[in-house]
């Protein structure tokens, strides 16, 4: 993918290849600072999102297609970094966000379901 191709949107209304892998990176951080509180045994319950803002907000298209990938690879290890120091304790942990009660192991899975929905998208409806 290079720059051109970063600012593709497959239909109107839709986020670009940039603002798409921006919102990778957001929903990493989230799931990642969720997964931290549990693991820590916070009783909070943390709060929803809207992605759809947090794209808005982004500024994602005013910044380099380079500088957005090598974000996201970044989020990702420090995400497995974390996830790797967990003692078993700590991954089966459980947390409440917004109206639901989530564990720490099934946030790391559903943190990589998420990018992998994504990926296909990307390849079937950005790149196909």
């Amino acid at each position: 993918i290079d720059e051109e191709k970063s600012m593709h949107r497959y239909a109107e209304n839709k986020w670009t290849i940039k603002e798409l892998v921006q919102h990778l990176i957001d929903t990493e951080r989230i799931f990642s600072y969720r997964s931290l509180a549990f693991a820590r045994h916070d009783p909070a319950t943390l709060s929803s999102f809207d992605e759809n803002l947090y794209a808005d907000m982004s500024n994602a298209n005013d910044r380099s297609w380079k500088e957005i990938a090598e974000e996201f690879f970044v989020a990702r290890r420090s995400a497995e970094m974390m996830y790797n120091s967990f003692s078993e304790d700590a991954m089966s942990a459980v947390g409440k966000a917004s109206d639901y009660t989530v564990g720490v192991a099934t946030l790391a899975f559903v943190t990589i379901g998420h990018v992998n929905h994504h990926l296909t998208i990307l390849r079937q409806r950005y790149l196909s």
